[in-house]
């Protein structure tokens, strides 16, 4: 009677067991397929980054607002930022005072928040 009951309580714990390992290999595959998709998702996202940083579409959009490659190269230091090397032109704030600069471009007028 005994052997009976020892057999039972081993079959139960075998079947018991059984399930819990069938439950976290659903609950691994189910990991698996969103860490897939979140890889397609991310593999998207790089994509459309890439497009928007190229310079085939910047460059249109940077002459739009008026924007010029310079014709000389003249460095400056912010102060507080960079240690500013002999001979070069420190800054420490804009020519344009904020509120005019905002009120001069529309695009970033409308970008402020609060309106």
């Amino acid at each position: 009677m005994a052997l009976v009951i020892v057999l039972a309580v081993a079959m139960f714990g075998l079947a018991f067991s059984r399930t819990a390992l069938d439950r976290s290999a659903l609950e691994l595959s189910r990991f698996e397929s969103a860490i897939a998709e979140a890889g397609v998702v991310n593999e998207q996202l790089e994509l459309e980054v890439a497009r928007k940083e190229s310079p085939v579409r910047v460059a249109p959009l940077a002459k739009g607002l008026g924007l010029v490659i310079p014709d000389e190269r003249r460095p400056i230091a912010v102060e507080g930022v960079v240690e500013a090397p002999r001979g070069v032109e420190r800054a420490s704030t804009f020519d344009i005072p904020v509120e005019d600069a905002t009120t001069a471009d529309p695009q970033l007028a409308a970008s402020q928040p609060g309106d």
